[in-house]
């Protein structure tokens, strides 16, 4: 019978093996999230307008679209 921390390496190796197949979905999702949570985030804390809300959206979508190639920022925007 294997143990919890047996259980854990397992987990903790098979992770390394599909983040090593799979490194660009994987920073992509990893990416994905964090800007969602960070939307998230904005969106809860209660001390902001509408407005501001708006206006960090906006700087926060210019700085990723700034981020990607031409050829992709062009078919966002």
């Amino acid at each position: 019978m294997s143990t919890i921390g047996q259980k854990a390496r397992d987990v903790n190796r098979e992770t390394g093996r599909v983040l090593a197949e799979h490194p660009l979905t994987s920073a992509l999702t990893a990416f994905g999230v964090g800007v969602g949570v960070g939307f998230l985030g904005a969106i809860l804390l209660p001390d902001r307008s509408r407005q501001q809300d708006a206006a960090i959206t906006k700087r926060v979508l210019d700085a990723v679209l700034n981020a990607l190639p031409n050829s992709v920022a062009n078919h966002l925007s």
